[in-house]
């Protein structure tokens, strides 16, 4: 069922994550009209998909798509170094006359991020967030099943205001994390602060 609102339509019921994609800095697509890297789709021995990330859209797209997936038994990997922002962190945050792209931090409360991130080697740099009262990271929820590896992080300028957890890879949550380094510059004003991962919790026996 849709209907008209002042000129503009809205629509109801609307399968998001199956039929639609999250564009950065743009409108959401019909899947199959985009170029996204979901299209882009291995899989291994056992039929699980492997997504490859090959650029800064298809990071952000990621991130925005994880709102409404878990990629349980996924893997996505970098398939390059990714520059989400030009310029330089700063203890100021970014470098002057700069405005870079916030980060959207992948995974939630509802949807921790379950699947393998194989960095593969690669580097991510030029993220850039200032939240409060939230987690915040790259991954700022994760699940106990989820594993990141193989990945740098480097010119990346994380602030988090409140009580919560800031870190470089991990806000929140558990999992398995391999050969992971960072020179991430993190400005706490909270209680819980690490370099990698901040707030990890216990696997259930």
């Amino acid at each position: 069922k849709s209907y008209y609102v002042r000129g503009t339509f809205t629509a109801k019921n609307l399968d998001f994550a199956n039929y639609w994609v999250a564009k950065h800095n743009s409108t959401p697509e019909l899947k199959s009209f985009s170029d996204t890297f979901l299209n882009d789709v291995a899989y291994d021995k056992n039929e699980n998909p492997i997504y490859t990330i090959d650029s800064t859209e298809d990071l952000y797209e990621f991130a925005i798509r994880s709102k409404y997936e878990n990629f349980k038994n996924s893997t996505v990997q970098l398939g390059a170094d990714i520059v989400a922002n030009e310029g330089t962190a700063t203890e100021n945050g970014w470098t002057e006359n700069d405005s870079p792209t916030a980060w959207l931090p992948i995974g939630s409360n509802d949807k921790p991020f379950a699947g393998t991130f194989d960095g593969q080697g690669h580097t991510i740099s030029g993220l850039y967030a200032k939240v409060f009262g939230s987690p915040l990271a790259m991954f700022t929820n994760t699940d106990q099943s989820c594993t990141i590896k193989n990945l740098r992080l480097v010119n990346t300028y994380f602030e988090a205001s409140g009580l919560d957890s800031l870190a470089s890879f991990v806000g929140t949550g558990g999992g398995k994390f391999y050969q992971l380094y960072s020179d991430a510059i993190l400005e706490c004003k909270g209680e819980k602060v690490a370099g990698l991962a901040s707030r990890i919790q216990k696997a259930s026996k």
